[in-house]
């Protein structure tokens, strides 16, 4: 382990800590999107599950959530 540099405690503002905002709400951004987007694809994605899965499926309804659509 290195340390390469060492920043005292302080509050956080925009002058010292401008980098690391951005990066913080880029990360944000990011993840509010593809977040968004999987909400989006279980909305239109149907699944069929078959075999094993259809089994599983049944013996843990708790565990696996399914909707009308997956039962066909």
């Amino acid at each position: 382990m290195r340390l390469d540099r060492f920043v005292p405690s302080h509050r956080v503002s925009l002058e010292t800590d401008y980098a690391r905002i951005e990066q913080l709400a880029l990360q944000e951004k990011r993840q509010r999107v593809l977040r968004q987007w999987l909400n989006e694809l279980r909305q239109s994605v149907v699944i069929r599950l078959a075999g094993k899965a259809r089994e599983l499926a049944e013996r843990y309804p708790d565990k696996i959530v399914t909707s009308s659509l997956a039962q066909r």
